[in-house]
């Protein structure tokens, strides 16, 4: 939560010596949480961190390890495959596109597209090679490549030819494949995204996010 916030280093120097004396001196776990609890409650930090969560949230240096957070708790196995942040490795995919085509048929399905670009229920995470495979196109074009498929919906025998490992990911296929949104990425769609990212987020972080849900 300090991380984006964009509490710095220094300012939580003390807090981590007192936890540092507090381990040595062998106080209780309550006691050491009651120390970082103090801190956050004095920075506001909580409400900074609800303040950032709302807004536009692309160009933010912590959304990428974030997501990989919620990615690694979509899993009850005990040991999960390490996700690289590398940017070669893991992409933020925009679902709907930075630069729909003239004419696309995204302008038709989501007007406001544009509103909620860099916001936190359009984005997802994809593979370097899936993320440029899925470019700016249609939706059902993009479904098909998070699948594993060209964009024509056919398989294909590149790097690309394999499902998202992502169940970030994996889950807008899973809502298009049960029609949840009538195959739509929407205003009702996006929010609804949102909504669900930020409840993860919430019980990771024990964060109360019910003022910012949509």
């Amino acid at each position: 939560m300090n991380y984006i916030a964009g509490v710095t280093l220094n300012s939580l120097k003390q807090t981590l010596f007192n936890i540092l004396i507090g381990i040595k001196n062998k106080d209780s776990v309550d006691s050491l949480k009651a120390i970082m609890e103090d801190k956050l409650n004095a920075m506001n930090t909580k409400q900074q961190v609800l303040s950032k969560l709302k807004g536009e949230v692309y160009y933010e240096g912590w959304l990428k390890a974030v997501l990989a957070v919620i990615e690694y708790y979509q899993t009850d196995e005990d040991e999960v495959s390490f996700i690289s942040l590398d940017y070669k490795s893991l992409n933020v995919e925009h679902v709907y596109p930075q630069t729909p085509a003239e004419n696309s048929k995204w302008l038709k399905m989501f007007p406001k597209g544009g509103q909620y670009l860099n916001t936190l229920g359009n984005l997802t995470l994809l593979s370097g090679t899936k993320n440029k495979a899925a470019q700016n196109f249609p939706f059902n074009e993009k479904i098909f490549i998070y699948q594993g498929l060209d964009k024509n919906g056919k398989k294909t025998v590149t790097k690309q030819g394999q499902v998202t490992v992502y169940q970030i990911s994996q889950k807008i296929v899973n809502d298009y494949m049960a029609s949840t949104y009538k195959k739509q990425w929407n205003e009702e769609s996006v929010q609804d995204r949102f909504n669900w990212l930020c409840e993860q987020i919430g019980e990771i972080f024990d964060l109360d996010v019910e003022t910012i849900l949509y």
